[in-house]
């Protein structure tokens, strides 16, 4: 147990590391942002999304890809994520993953009190997203 909890803390640590990275041109977007210190380029509206792996700003600032985030291998990156009311999620990030069940080529899985799995979205099925502070990717 702690070294698993070692674990968790570490790829947590690299995924906040990694989210940082991504999102840091964003926040110089961010509304609430004072105005003289944006850039004089107009504010980011939508990130345009081109697959399930990246999106690119529609104001031509940037692209996101967070294809380096994913498990080429059929595993998840985050095997065990826990929801507010401790529900377990799998996640991969750009490439699909099968952990049995309905959780056949997803992008994320929902685990069942019997052990099971539930597909709760497929890669092919990424929306992007800009909120006007960052990118987000839903599932469906």
């Amino acid at each position: 147990p702690e070294c698993h909890a070692h674990d968790h803390r570490l790829w947590r640590s690299r995924l906040n590391d990694t989210l940082k990275d991504i999102i840091k041109h964003v926040d110089a977007y961010n509304p609430r942002v004072e105005p003289s210190l944006r850039p004089a380029a107009t504010l980011v509206t939508n990130c345009v999304g081109d697959g399930p792996c990246r999106c690119a700003m529609s104001d031509g600032t940037g692209t996101v890809d967070i294809s380096s985030l994913g498990n080429q291998d059929g595993t998840a990156t985050f095997p065990e994520e826990y929801s507010y009311d401790n529900t377990v999620y799998a996640y991969n990030p750009c490439f699909p993953i099968s952990k049995g069940g309905s959780c056949k080529k997803s992008a994320v899985c929902q685990k069942q009190l019997d052990e099971s799995y539930t597909d709760m979205g497929q890669q092919e099925s990424a929306v992007w997203a800009f909120t006007g502070y960052y990118s987000q990717v839903t599932y469906t």
